[in-house]
């Protein structure tokens, strides 16, 4: 199965953008749902704070029959704009005030009045309505020496101006989540190229760079993990030189004694003759004339005339075949023989040639 391949660095940066979003919801549904949750204690207080404040005002309003002060006391309560409504009922179970002008003097008919009636317990509960979430809030109108309350009032609050603070809280966060998420974006991306993105791209132009002749340990180490990694390759580069070196070392003795092998015995054939040999990189590691001075030469350097140029690539296109012909070295006409070994004959002869000395002087 094909893994999907995706760059380091978008994977990185997917994951950390995939990881930020998660945290920044995370935190706007937290912080969404508890500044409701205060807000909405808040409204809670606000009314209890309103029943206790207005509850002797109405408790008094309602023992002297005092309509016109009870009607200025709810018309101002009734210009908060948390305040829905405002009934108020006195012992007799008569609705005294509401909105609904129709309904005064009219009998109760909500069950939680009439269970307040019954408990004399306040009660305070949410419910939905047309315009959303409400709280309702049904106290009894108490007054001391009196087991009997005089009345009830009930205050209906409305949660719309919460919630749209909190929708307006929410608007606001999540453009500011916006910017956060493009900042910290920007930032994390800077840090990933600085931090990481580049040091893996140096890492890696230079184990494409490395070769046989620059296996350096160049690379800057350190403690973290990069740092650890450019030492682990700095390690193995010390290795893989050190094992170059030493098959170097192996491969020029096993030249050396090839070519004083190759050299011992065609002196004893052809003592006469002149014997050149040239290692894997054409270069001269052994020449029988004690007066020349070819030792660490290319080859190249001893083909001085055309018909020896001729002759040593003659033997190179037939490997393991002899070429033989007449060719000049230094002004003087030689009869040469060429051999190109094979690699499984020697690992560090490739090239043979003999020279025998040649009174006539081949033709250009």
């Amino acid at each position: 199965m094909k893994r999907f391949q995706v760059p380091f660095f978008k994977r990185f940066s997917t994951v950390g953008g995939i990881a930020f979003t998660l945290v920044i919801l995370v935190s706007h549904l937290y912080y969404a749902n508890q500044t409701k949750q205060v807000l909405h204690q808040r409204l809670q207080e606000k009314a209890l704070f309103i029943n206790n404040f207005l509850a002797y005002t109405f408790s008094t309003a309602l023992l002297l029959k005092d309509d016109v002060s009870l009607l200025q006391v709810i018309d101002q309560l009734e210009k908060d704009p948390d305040v829905l409504s405002v009934v108020v009922v006195d012992d007799q179970g008569q609705i005294r005030y509401s909105v609904d002008q129709n309904k005064i003097g009219e009998e109760v008919d909500n069950p939680d009045m009439k269970k307040v009636f019954a408990s004399n317990e306040p009660i305070m509960t949410n419910y939905f309505n047309a315009a959303g979430e409400a709280l309702e809030l049904v106290a009894p109108l108490k007054v001391q020496g009196r087991n009997k309350p005089l009345g009830l009032v009930r205050i209906d609050m409305t949660y719309k101006g919460i919630d749209e603070k909190i929708q307006h809280a929410r608007d606001s966060f999540l453009m500011y989540a916006l910017g956060i998420f493009m900042f910290g974006m920007t930032l994390t991306g800077t840090a990933l190229n600085i931090w990481v993105a580049r040091p893996l791209h140096l890492l890696k132009q230079y184990l494409r760079m490395i070769g046989p002749s620059s296996a350096e340990p160049a690379l800057p180490e350190g403690s973290d993990d990069l740092g650890q990694l450019n030492a682990a390759v700095n390690e193995l580069i010390l290795k893989f030189r050190s094992e170059l070196q030493n098959q170097a070392m192996m491969q020029g003795g096993m030249a050396m004694q090839d070519s004083e092998l190759i050299r011992q015995l065609f002196t004893a054939l052809e003592p006469d003759s002149r014997l050149v040999l040239a290692n894997r990189e054409n270069l001269i590691v052994t020449d029988t004339d004690p007066s020349a001075s070819t030792l660490g030469a290319h080859l190249l350097d001893l083909m001085q005339d055309e018909a020896f140029g001729i002759l040593v690539g003659k033997a190179f296109e037939t490997i393991g075949q002899p070429a033989k012909g007449l060719v000049v070295l230094n002004e003087q006409p030689y009869t040469a023989t060429v051999l190109h070994l094979q690699e499984t004959f020697s690992k560090g002869i490739r090239t043979l040639i003999l020279l025998n000395k040649n009174k006539e002087t081949p033709t250009q």
